[in-house]
C-alpha cells in the first residue's frame, strides 16, 4: 500500500495477526531473517527497521511495538533488503536509490561497510560464503563486489567502490 503500516498475516488462515505504523513514509521492502527471528522493513523515508518478530506476536498493543534496531544512514528511499546466513547473528544488505549498498550487522546493530555505485541501486544478492555482492543498478546493469579484497580506504572515498561490471541486460 501507500503507508508506512506494516501488516503479518497468518498465511495458513488468512487472519491478521498484528499491523502497526512502522514507517512514517510507504514500506517499500520487506524480508526475514533465515531462522524468522526478525522482520526487516525499508520504506521512502529512507530508514530501516528490525523488528522482534517474538515481540511483536506477544504485544498486545499495536502503539507499543517497538523495532529491535532502527538505522537511517541512506540519504534516499530504500530499494531492496537482503538478509544474510546466521540469522539473528547475522548481516543485512539494504540498498537504495542513493548508489549505496549498506552492510549491517544484526547483533551489534551497527554499520559494516558502505559501498557506492555509479547509479542507484535496486536490488542485491550475496553468493553463500558471503564473499561476493551482487547490485542491480537502474541502468539495467548487474555489479559485482569481492566484499574482502583489499583496496584503500581513500581510493573508495574518492569513487565507487571497486566492482566488476556484468552487462548484457536491459
Amino acid at each position: 500500500g501507500i503507508s508506512g503500516t506494516i501488516y503479518v498475516w497468518q498465511v495458513a488462515t488468512g487472519h491478521l495477526l498484528k499491523s502497526w505504523e512502522g514507517h512514517y513514509k510507504k514500506v517499500t521492502c520487506l524480508s526475514f531473517t533465515e531462522d524468522d527471528s526478525f522482520l526487516v522493513s525499508g520504506g521512502e523515508d529512507a530508514t530501516i527497521h528490525v523488528w522482534n518478530i517474538s515481540s511483536i506476536l506477544h504485544s498486545f498493543d499495536s502503539s507499543v511495538v517497538k523495532p529491535y534496531s532502527t538505522w537511517s544512514d541512506h540519504s534516499l528511499s530504500i530499494t531492496s533488503l537482503y538478509c544474510g546466513f546466521g540469522g539473528m547473528n547475522g548481516r543485512i544488505v539494504s540498498t537504495s536509490k542513493d548508489r549505496t549498498c549498506k552492510i549491517w550487522d544484526i547483533p551489534s546493530k551497527t554499520l559494516l561497510a558502505t559501498l557506492v555505485f555509479p547509479t542507484g541501486i535496486e536490488c542485491c544478492c550475496m553468493d553463500n560464503a558471503e564473499r561476493f555482492l551482487f547490485a542491480g543498478g537502474i541502468d539495467g546493469k548487474i555489479y559485482g563486489v569481492h566484499l574482502f579484497a583489499s583496496y584503500s580506504i581513500t581510493d573508495a572515498a574518492l569513487k565507487e567502490s571497486p566492482q566488476t561490471l556484468y552487462t548484457g541486460h536491459t
